[in-house]
């Protein structure tokens, strides 16, 4: 179970290059599929996500004995994300940097942490559901971001 964690973990490694390295672009992407969130899209928002991300998943590992539910929520979060990228290339209908390690690494890994976790017989239903609530949870910490940076925005706009 544990070194399927750590595939996940690896797999975000991947798809962090793939997003900013090579061949990079992502925060151009996001801006360009949600264009109603552009002014808060930056290189800090960037690291402030990726980094919470990665305490989900580098953590994740050591905790899969005994919190099953928040160790799988690592997979979750990946295939959750993953999903996002292939959906944002499909919307915007333009690469969205993301997408190949989101379809072709981050499904596989997680797919590959569930079915080790149900091998184990650490998989019932409510740590199924929940991983993948709490996974999918995870996407709203970007969106608590965007909103408190509207409301900063418009706290800070000169008054008309």
């Amino acid at each position: 179970m544990t070194l399927a964690l750590w595939f996940v973990a690896a797999a975000g490694v991947l798809h962090v290059i793939e997003e900013y390295v090579w061949p990079g672009g992502f925060l151009d992407a996001m801006r360009r599929v949600a264009p109603g969130y552009a002014f808060a899209v930056n290189r800090t928002m960037a690291i402030v996500i990726n980094g919470l991300m990665f305490i989900v998943l580098l953590t994740a590992p050591f905790a899969a004995h005994t919190a099953p539910l928040f160790a799988l929520s690592a997979a979750g979060l990946v295939a959750v994300n993953g999903w996002s990228h292939v959906a944002g290339t499909i919307r915007g209908r333009r690469y969205v940097p993301g997408a190949v390690t989101g379809l072709f690494v981050y499904q596989p890994v997680a797919a590959f942490a569930y079915l080790q976790f149900a091998r184990a017989g650490r998989l019932t239903a409510p740590v199924l559901a929940g991983s993948l609530l709490l996974g999918a949870a995870y996407h709203l910490v970007p969106l608590g971001y965007f909103a408190a940076r509207r409301l900063a925005l418009h706290w800070h706009a000169p008054a008309t």
